[in-house]
C-alpha cells in the first residue's frame, strides 16, 4: 500500500467514525416534539438531551486521557462500540427511561472527535496535517446539521426511535473499520505521570445529581428527593473541587480559570450554552406545534430539519467572519458582536414570532452570533494561556459548554412542563404557548447576561499589559 493510500484509508475512516459521533449528537433533536407528544412529559424527555451531554463532556475529558494510556485508535473503537451499543439499548426499549439510559451511553461519543484530531496529528503526514484535521472538523459540521434532517425523514416516515437504529448500524460500521484498518497507536504503557482518572468520573455524577434536584423540583417542588439530591450534588461537586486542586496532573484543572480573562471567557461559553444552544429544544416545537395551539405553524419534523439548514450556512459564515476578527482585534471583540447579535436575535424572535420567514431569519443571526461568540472565546482563552497548556484550557470550555447545555435543557423543560395540555383523541401533550415564549424569554435573558459579560471581559483584558499576555501569562 503506497503512502498515499494509507494516509487516504485513515481519513476516510476517522471521517466516518466522526460522523457516526456528530450524528449520535444531533438525530435527537427533531423527535423531541413527536416524544414529548408520546410521553406526555418534557421534563423526563429532556434527559435525552441532558443524560448525552453530561456523559458526553465527561468522556472527551476522560477518554482522552484514556487515549495516551492505552492507544488513541484502540480507545476509539471502544467509545465506538460502547455508543452504538446505547444506541441498540434505546432503539429496542419500550420505556422512556431505558430510551434515556441507551441515549445516555451514546454519550461516550463525545469523545470521537478529540480522538480523531489526536489520530490524525499522529499518524498523517506533516504536509497533510491541515487538511486532515480541516476535513475532520468539517464532516463533523456536515454530521452535526444532517442529524436535525435525517432525524426528522426518520421521525415522519417511521417512528422516531428508529433514528437509534440508524445510529447503531452507522456506529457498528465505523467500529468494524477502526479495528480492521486503523494503525495501531502507541499508549504510554504504563500510567507514567499520574493520571487523574477519577476526577472524569466524579464529575458528571455530582452534575447529574444537581439536574436531577432540578428536573424533580419542577414537578414535585422542594420536597424531601429533590431536596436530598441537590445536596447529595453539591456535596459531591465539593469533594471533586477539593480532589482537583490536590491533583498534580489533574484531568481538568480549575486552576486555570483563577485567570480573570480565561474565567470570564469560560462564563461566555457556559451562558451561551444554558441559553442560545436550547435552540435544538426550542425551534422544532416552534416548526410543529399546531397553529390551533397558538403557537407554531404545524409544520412536519423533515420540514424542520430542512428549515435548520439556513442557520448551519450562516454558522459557517459566522465562523469564517469571527475567525478574522479574532486575529485583527482580539477575540474580546468577537465575543461582544456575537453576544450582542444573538440578545437581538431572541429578543426578536420573542416578538416576531408569528411569522415563518421571521424566525427562521432570527434563528439565523442566532447561530451567528452564536459562532462568533464562541470563536472569541478561544481567541482569548489562546492568548491568556501558556502555550503548552492550550489543549487542557480549551478542553476545559469543551467540558463547560456540554455540562451547560445538559442544564439548560432541564431550565427549558420546566418551563415547558408549567404549560401542557392534552388534546385529540389520544390525549396527545402539546405546549401552551405562554411556556414556548417562557422558554424564549429564559434564552433572551441568559443572552443579556451574556452581553455584560462581554463587557466585564473587555474591560478586564484592556487592563492587562499587552506583554503579560500568551505563553508569560501563567
Amino acid at each position: 500500500m503506497t503512502k498515499k493510500r494509507e494516509w487516504a484509508t485513515l481519513l476516510s475512516v476517522l471521517c466516518l467514525a466522526e460522523l457516526a459521533g456528530s450524528l449520535e449528537t444531533t438525530l435527537v433533536f427533531a423527535t423531541v416534539p413527536g416524544a414529548i407528544r408520546q410521553f406526555g412529559d418534557p421534563v423526563a424527555v429532556a434527559w435525552l438531551v441532558t443524560g448525552y451531554f453530561l456523559v458526553a463532556g465527561a468522556s472527551a475529558a476522560l477518554c482522552g486521557r484514556l487515549g495516551d494510556l492505552i492507544g488513541r485508535s484502540t480507545m476509539l473503537a471502544i467509545v465506538l462500540a460502547v455508543a452504538g451499543a446505547g444506541s441498540v439499548v434505546s432503539a429496542l426499549a419500550s420505556e422512556l427511561r431505558w430510551i434515556i439510559v441507551g441515549r445516555s451511553i451514546q454519550g461516550v461519543a463525545g469523545a470521537v472527535l478529540p480522538l480523531c484530531y489526536g489520530l490524525v496529528r499522529e499518524h498523517m503526514p506533516t504536509e497533510k496535517l491541515s487538511f486532515g484535521l480541516a476535513a475532520i472538523t468539517a464532516v463533523a459540521s456536515l454530521g452535526a446539521a444532517g442529524g436535525f434532517l435525517i432525524g426528522g425523514v426518520i421521525a415522519d416516515h417511521w417512528h422516531w426511535q428508529h433514528i437509534f437504529t440508524a445510529s447503531a448500524a452507522l456506529a457498528t460500521g465505523a467500529f468494524l473499520l477502526s479495528l480492521l484498518m486503523l494503525p495501531r497507536s502507541r499508549g504510554a504503557g504504563g500510567m507514567g505521570q499520574r493520571s487523574d482518572l477519577l476526577g472524569g468520573i466524579l464529575f458528571a455524577p455530582a452534575v447529574g445529581l444537581v439536574l436531577l434536584a432540578i428536573s424533580q423540583a419542577s414537578t414535585a417542588g422542594l420536597a424531601r428527593g429533590p431536596t436530598l439530591f441537590l445536596l447529595g450534588g453539591v456535596a459531591l461537586l465539593a469533594v471533586w473541587v477539593r480532589h482537583e486542586l490536590r491533583q498534580p496532573n489533574p484531568l481538568i484543572d480549575i486552576r486555570l480559570l483563577a485567570q480573570r480573562p480565561v474565567a470570564l471567557a469560560n462564563i461566555n461559553a457556559l451562558l451561551v450554552s444554558l441559553g442560545a444552544f436550547q435552540v435544538m429544544q426550542i425551534f422544532p416545537i416552534l416548526i410543529q406545534q399546531p397553529v390551533w395551539t397558538g403557537i407554531g405553524f404545524g409544520l412536519t419534523a423533515t420540514m424542520t430539519g430542512f428549515l435548520k439548514l439556513p442557520s448551519n450556512v450562516a454558522s459557517a459564515l459566522g465562523a469564517i467572519w469571527a475567525g478574522r476578527l479574532a486575529r485583527g482585534r482580539d477575540g474580546q471583540v468577537a465575543i461582544a458582536v456575537g453576544t450582542l447579535l444573538t440578545l437581538l436575535a431572541w429578543i426578536g424572535l420573542y416578538l416576531g414570532n408569528a411569522q415563518l420567514w421571521l424566525v427562521i431569519l432570527f434563528i439565523c443571526m442566532s447561530s451567528a452570533g452564536v459562532v462568533i461568540s464562541l470563536t472569541g472565546t478561544v481567541a482569548v482563552i489562546v492568548e491568556h494561556v501558556p502555550t503548552e497548556r492550550t489543549s487542557e484550557a480549551t478542553g476545559i470550555t469543551m467540558v463547560l459548554r456540554m455540562t451547560f447545555q445538559g442544564i439548560g435543557a432541564q431550565i427549558v423543560a420546566g418551563l415547558f412542563v408549567a404549560g401542557r395540555m392534552e388534546a385529540g383523541p389520544s390525549k396527545a401533550t402539546y405546549l401552551l404557548p405562554e411556556a414556548v415564549l417562557a422558554s424564549i424569554g429564559y434564552v433572551a435573558f441568559a443572552c443579556l447576561l451574556s452581553v455584560i459579560n462581554a463587557q466585564l471581559l473587555r474591560g478586564v483584558i484592556s487592563r492587562v499589559p499587552a506583554g503579560l499576555r500568551g505563553p508569560r501569562d501563567a
